[in-house]
């Protein structure tokens, strides 16, 4: 099995560094910063990306409508602003 390298940098989500908003502009977290330099910031995006990039691992189910719900399901996540995580 081929392993990817990866580093995991912790965010304050309530206090972001300066510099995470030269990676990702809206300062969305998470993002994904590729080795020639390239940075991908949504997690949809993460996903296909992961997903096309590493097929023998997929991520998403091979079932149209079963990838489709699943889209769905992470949109009504996203919707959900930080306020209302802590309010939870």
């Amino acid at each position: 099995m081929r392993q990817i390298r990866y580093d995991v940098v912790n965010i304050n989500l309530s206090n972001k560094p300066d510099w995470i908003y030269d990676k990702s502009p809206y300062g969305k977290i998470p993002a994904l910063e590729l080795d020639n330099g390239d940075v991908l910031y949504e997690s949809l995006i993460i996903a296909d990306y992961l997903d096309e990039k590493y097929h023998q691992h997929p991520l998403h189910s091979k079932d149209p409508l079963q990838k489709a719900k699943d889209k769905l399901l992470i949109e009504q996540f996203n919707r959900v602003s930080f306020s209302e995580f802590l309010l939870i």
